[in-house]
């Protein structure tokens, strides 16, 4: 939904000063864009997800180091007494009640981070500051609908079952929200060295 809100944006107010779409150049979807996709923003994505991932592990008692080559004890059907990093013993069903929750977890980092990554493809060049934030109202509309969403699926009763959906604690919304913040001002830098060199490096390589 919110990035078919997108489609109600208003074009930037430079698109006149730049050339007309080679069609046989220009495609929708080109190599800068890819790269900066799935490389850029995507890698730091993946970042804040595992960041929130084992986050959630080790307020629960499991530090990262003792989560490396744990899986074949973590489902072992038969282990109920599975130490943590304080020497508290997990049941085979407290396991998978705290996996459940850790998927649950990088899922809202992730759609914390899709908010960031909405507001960052309002434009291309012009900083969004310039394009302005509550002028496309279904935008807004649609990134509030996202959160509820969110909300929808961790704490309605019968979610666990459903979709192994679990409540999650509320700071676990907050550790995403940096690498939000990291998204937003890694791409005003793009566009800001895109409109002041334009023709350069930056300029074909960071610009899509």
């Amino acid at each position: 939904f919110p990035s078919v809100s997108l489609a109600y944006e208003k074009a930037e107010s430079d698109i006149m000063h730049l050339r007309p779409r080679n069609p046989k150049r220009d495609r929708l979807v080109n190599e800068p864009l890819a790269a900066y996709s799935y490389f850029q923003i995507g890698a730091i994505q993946s970042f804040a997800g595992f960041t929130d991932y084992f986050t959630a592990m080790a307020q629960e008692g499991w530090f990262p180091l003792l989560c490396v080559g744990l899986r074949p004890h973590w489902e072992d059907h038969h282990l109920q007494d599975l130490q943590d990093s304080y020497g508290q013993e997990w049941t085979f069903g407290q396991r998978l009640y705290q996996q459940y929750t850790c998927y649950t977890v990088f899922f809202i980092s992730i759609e914390m981070c899709q908010i960031a990554d909405v507001l960052i493809r309002k434009t291309r060049r012009l900083s969004a500051f310039q394009q302005g934030f509550f002028r496309n109202r279904i935008l807004v509309i649609a990134i509030v609908f996202q959160v509820c969403i969110g909300c929808f699926l961790c704490y309605c009763p019968g979610m666990p079952n459903i979709f192994n959906f679990m409540p999650i604690r509320y700071q676990w919304w907050l550790v995403p929200m940096p690498f939000g913040l990291l998204i937003f001002v890694y791409d005003e830098i793009r566009k800001l060295g895109v409109r002041c060199c334009p023709g350069s490096w930056w300029d074909q390589e960071l610009y899509y």
